[in-house]
């Protein structure tokens, strides 16, 4: 008999290909509901975009955040937790797992292992950026699109680059409004 993870996959292999988009219209909240049900944890105001590839579902979604189009999610024994009011583009890399390689006589050997990523609240993460395991990124910080995050990220900052490093740190208070005006529309619609 197949066991639950393997119904999981196959039940976000079709919800993932539902169209439309994640509030407007009927497919897209159907979709967001699955993804809501089969991850470990997420709020009723999480959003589980168009064709997002899950691989693993111990994935915690914080209150108003979203995985974005095309996003791939790899847990691959670890975990990743996103905080409140993220933001996701499109086409974004999350991977939990890692390979160290090493020579050991004439042969290559293959170390892999697994790490969490923490995403803190209020960030964005602009499309295309690749966060790997082992990474946390500080509330309120932005990643640009493309940037390959390997290194954590502090508090209000903003990184770009490959490998990702600060340009410069953001102001706190400008995130706290636009998110603040983002929960207040959410509520009363």
């Amino acid at each position: 008999m197949y066991g639950m993870n393997t119904a999981k996959i196959l039940i976000w292999s079709l919800a993932r290909v539902l169209p439309g988009h994640p509030i407007k219209t009927f497919t897209g909240r159907v979709r967001c509901r699955i993804g809501q049900k089969l991850v470990k944890e997420a709020s009723p105001e999480s959003i589980f975009a168009e064709r997002l590839d899950l691989r693993g579902f111990d994935v915690k979604l914080g209150k108003l955040s979203g995985l974005g189009y095309d996003c791939l999610v790899i847990t691959a024994g670890s975990h990743i937790h996103i905080g409140d009011r993220v933001t996701m583009g499109p086409r974004c890399t999350l991977v939990c797992n890692t390979h160290h390689f090493s020579v050991q006589g004439s042969e290559w050997v293959d170390s892999p292992s697994s790490k969490p990523i923490v995403i803190g609240d209020e960030c964005f993460i602009a499309t295309g950026a690749t966060i790997l395991g082992g990474v946390s990124i500080g509330s309120r910080s932005i990643v640009a699109a493309g940037a390959v995050v390997t290194e954590d990220v502090p508090p209000n900052s903003f990184v770009a680059g490959v490998p990702a490093t600060v340009k410069r740190t953001t102001t706190p208070d400008r995130h706290h409004s636009n998110y603040k005006n983002c929960e207040e529309n959410a509520s009363s619609g």
